[in-house]
């Protein structure tokens, strides 16, 4: 470990030497007051633009946990739907869908966990993010994002409940939508304005 940080040490600080090499202390110092004001001129830009990061991957690497701990009979929760209305919300019903649809699909591609509810997942997702906007002007935030979850919920989980033979499964998924619904309703609650605050 020791010897990696003084690796890494080591590549900064010739890093640091070959840039003063090549520019002056005045050319230096030119480009850190440019970087500045591109900073301060694009900061809402820039603050939107790393929300959306944010949003992604608290959005996808949830979905992703959720499969893996569902896996081990564990129950997870997705806040993908959550993050595709906020999105929606804060910047409209294209690109809400788009987002969406991104973030479903890296889930999906990470957890390697492709089936008969992918596509349903993914519309579900692109549906979430393309109507926030519009139920947004009739209903609060967070009764936007349960009222969609419900219906991406009802959407995906209609093949467990209607194609599945076992009980012991639909027992697991009907306690599964419901740790779902408990952990989005507290993330709608308390973190979805701070981070549509963000955004506008």
């Amino acid at each position: 470990m020791l010897t990696l940080v003084q690796h890494l040490s080591k590549r900064v600080k010739d890093a640091a030497n070959t840039l003063t090499r090549r520019f002056t202390k005045k050319q230096i110092a030119f480009l850190a007051l440019v970087a500045l004001a591109l900073v301060v001129i694009f900061q809402g830009f820039i603050r939107a633009l790393l929300s959306i990061a944010i949003l992604f991957v608290i959005g996808a690497f949830s979905t992703y946990y959720k499969r893996k701990l569902e896996d081990m009979s564990a129950m997870g929760f997705e806040l993908v739907t959550s993050t595709s209305v906020i999105a929606g919300i804060a910047l409209g019903p294209l690109p809400g869908a788009v987002f969406g649809f991104a973030a479903a699909l890296v889930s999906v591609m990470l957890s390697r966990d492709v089936g008969v509810t992918t596509i349903l997942f993914l519309l579900a997702a692109v549906g979430a993010g393309a109507a926030a906007q519009f139920l947004r002007s009739f209903l609060g935030l967070v009764a936007t994002g349960m009222v969609l979850l419900a219906f991406s919920m009802l959407l995906v989980q209609s093949f467990t409940f209607f194609v599945q033979r076992e009980n012991v499964y639909k027992v697991t998924a009907a306690v599964g939508i419901l740790v779902n619904f408990a952990v989005n309703y507290l993330f709608l609650s308390y973190a979805a304005g701070p981070l549509l605050a963000l955004l506008s």
